[in-house]
């Protein structure tokens, strides 16, 4: 069974479906497809329909496990939920069955009472067979670590509802809902949250998939909650403007005129109307003026004394002084030595010659003479035979790629390089040699060569990796449905340590001394680097997935509220919340500003030092990925391109088409790497 990352509908047609969903609530009912928008969209209008009567939320899942009835191997991870009928020849049965424990810690403490109504919202993957599906209460706590299809829990008897996935969702996806309030009910009077189980409904040749992971191509399910008012009786509203003044009768006849008669009495005063109905609530008033300055601080100790300088040249010599008084005659002198001898005289006649005397011994032998002059050269010999052809030597690495025709034509000299780097790739992260590339599908992290983009290895992490940065020694991974990030050793992929990181750990940040990693639920967890010790845990915006460091603060993108936070990053204080579109995913520093992706087709520039908005500019469609090369800024957008922008003033440089659904983005210094599909990563030359 596949499934398909081109689901997409029409803003207008998501938006109808949410409408539909929120007024008939009816089981099975399919929403239709719309997996090109986030769920944001349908978020926002529930909560605007639903402000004026009751309260609303949204929980979504803390644990999903797929598992094979009968078998006793562990659950199966990844990107979607599979249900299917299947039986043994024995007749036993083996389908596949999923169980969904759903994050209630999200709402505030909840009655009985208040529950109005609970529906989950399951988004269908087009492909498979389709069928009746059903959906019943879990009686007791399981766990994704230990469960298996020998010992997973039964359902409470009389809790089992059922809907129907239909040909058309198969073929082209869509959402599916069901309304489970006894369900959720019952979680609040003493029955516990365990969660539910989606099954087949037997015999059915059923085989359907859906979405399990929140992100740019998947819907999580989904439990919506429907509240009772509880809160106290508001204000009453404004009087009514007065209605318009009727249309004036015809003038009557003039009587005469009578006597004035006495002045009456002043008459009670009347009761007083009933209270008119509530106005609506005031918007929220605008930020109030920075503070004043503060004082400055004491002024710093005085520096050590410097060196003692070089020694300087030597004076030019002084004049000669005048010739001093002749002294006295000395005492005189001792007698001079002896005179030197006188001249040989001359010599006697010579004496007869002696007789000769014996031979001497032999002397040793001389040294060797000089080498003689070289001869002439001989005539050159025959030739040999032909040696045997060698073996062919290996294959060289891969050249770069040609430029695109068509790019050539419009002056844009643009080539990229693909290179493999598993099933689910999600983010990516550099360490100065090599880029590193998280697999949300195979819960591993690639390491590849920056170089030559060679795969140096492949490393298990947690349950959905996501988010990826390096500490200098250190490359630390969020695990999505662990709740925790994983911390390995750069140099060679060993796992130092794993870490508790929130509950659906998304995004990672290092601030010099400590790791930030975004909890999806709403908050922020900062760890110690050198012993992953908890530091601290603090609250952020709706949905915050992205997160980046400027050199003092963090600075937090909230998916839901469409704002960023900004948190002091030495105490976890927050400095300010600005907002910058319908919804914000991706952050980047580019040592003066901070860019925010918009989940449709912009990017908003922000000042670091005051978070004021510098200017919003036009990128391809729904950007996700953001990085800096420097001068420019690089923005990946899923639709299928890379938009490269001048960092100073916000202009497009240019535009590279016909890279399938870019995500996450790295600089390696000269080569800008993204995330390509499901399987690739793209390394394009930045300059």
């Amino acid at each position: 069974m596949t499934t398909s990352s081109a689901r997409s509908t029409s803003h207008a047609a998501y938006i109808d479906s949410a409408f539909r969903n929120l007024l008939s609530f009816s089981p099975g009912m399919s929403v239709g497809p719309a997996k090109n928008l986030t769920r944001r969209s349908l978020t926002t209008f529930a909560a605007v329909l639903c402000a004026l009567t009751m309260a609303w939320g949204q929980a979504v899942p803390s644990q999903i496990a797929n598992i094979q009835l009968t078998n006793n191997g562990g659950p199966r991870g990844g990107n979607n939920i599979q249900i299917q009928y299947s039986v043994n020849g024995q007749g036993v049965s083996q389908s596949w069955v999923a169980y969904v424990q759903f994050n209630m810690s999200v709402f505030p403490p909840l009655t009985l009472s208040q529950i109005q109504q609970a529906t989950i919202l399951l988004y269908v993957d087009n492909g498979g067979t389709p069928g009746v599906v059903s959906v019943c209460q879990v009686a007791t706590s399981w766990s994704f670590a230990t469960i298996t299809g020998n010992n997973a829990p039964s359902c409470v008897p009389s809790t089992t509802a059922n809907f129907t996935v239909t040909q058309a969702e198969t073929q082209n996806g869509g959402f599916v809902s069901l309304n489970i309030t006894p369900i959720v009910q019952s979680w609040y009077n003493g029955s516990g949250n365990y969660g539910i189980m989606l099954g087949a409904v037997s015999p059915n040749n059923l085989n359907v998939q859906f979405d399990s992971l929140q992100g740019d191509n998947g819907f999580p399910p989904m439990l919506d909650l429907v509240l009772q008012s509880q809160g106290p009786a508001g204000p009453t509203g404004p009087q009514g403007a007065t209605g318009p003044t009727g249309p004036q009768g015809s003038t009557g006849l003039t009587g005469a005129t009578g006597a004035q008669g006495p002045i009456g009495l002043t008459g009670a005063t009347g009761a007083t109307g009933a209270a008119g109905t509530q106005g609506p609530i005031g918007l929220t008033g605008a930020t109030g003026a920075t503070g004043a300055t503060g004082t400055q601080g004491p002024i710093g100790l005085t520096g050590a004394t410097g060196l003692t300088g070089a020694t300087g040249a030597q004076g030019p010599i002084g004049l000669t002084g005048a010739t001093g008084a002749t002294g006295a005659t000395g005492a005189q002198g001792p007698i001079g030595l002896t005179g030197a001898t006188g001249a040989t005289g001359a010599a006697g006649a010579q004496g007869p010659i002696g007789l000769t005397g014996a031979t001497g011994a032999a002397g040793a032998t001389g040294a060797q003479g000089p080498i003689g002059l070289t001869g002439a050269t001989g005539t050159t010999g025959a030739e040999g035979p032909t040696g045997p052809q060698g073996a062919t030597g290996a294959t060289g690495p891969q050249g770069p790629a040609g430029n695109i025709p068509g790019h050539i034509a419009l002056l844009q000299w643009w080539s990229y390089l693909t290179y493999p780097a598993g099933n689910g790739v999600f983010q990516v992260a550099f360490d100065g040699t090599n880029i590193w590339v998280t697999d949300r599908s195979g819960n591993t992290v690639t390491k590849l060569l920056a170089s030559t983009g060679a795969v140096v290895g492949t490393y298990p992490v947690g349950n959905a990796p996501g988010g990826v940065a390096f500490d200098g020694t250190n490359i630390w991974v969020a695990n999505y449905y662990d709740g925790t990030v994983t911390e390995l050793l750069a140099s060679t992929g060993a796992v130092v340590g794993t870490y508790t990181a929130g509950s659906l750990a998304y995004g990672v940040a290092f601030d010099g001394t400590n790791i930030w990693v975004t909890d999806y639920t709403g908050n922020v967890t900062k760890l110690l680097a050198s012993t992953g010790a908890l530091v601290g845990t603090y609250a952020v915006g709706g949905g915050p997935q992205g997160i980046t460091f400027d050199g003092t603060n963090i600075w937090v993108a909230n998916d839901s509220n469409g704002t960023v936070t900004k948190l002091l990053a030495s105490t976890g204080a927050i400095v300010g919340t600005y907002f910058v579109g319908p919804t914000t995913n991706t952050l980047f520093f580019d040592g003066t500003n901070i860019w925010s992706t918009n989940s449709y087709t912009s990017i908003t520039k922000l000042l670091a030092s005051t978070g004021a908005v510098v200017g919003t500019y036009a990128t391809g469609d729904h950007p996700v990925g953001v990085a800096f090369d420097g001068t420019n800024i690089w923005v990946a957008n899923n639709g299928g391109t890379v938009t490269k922008l001048l960092a100073s003033t916000g202009a497009v440089v240019g535009t590279i088409s016909g890279i399938p659904a870019p995500g996450g983005m790295a600089f390696d210094g000269s080569n800008m790497w993204v995330t390509s599909g499901a399987s690739n990563v793209v390394k394009i030359p930045a300059f």
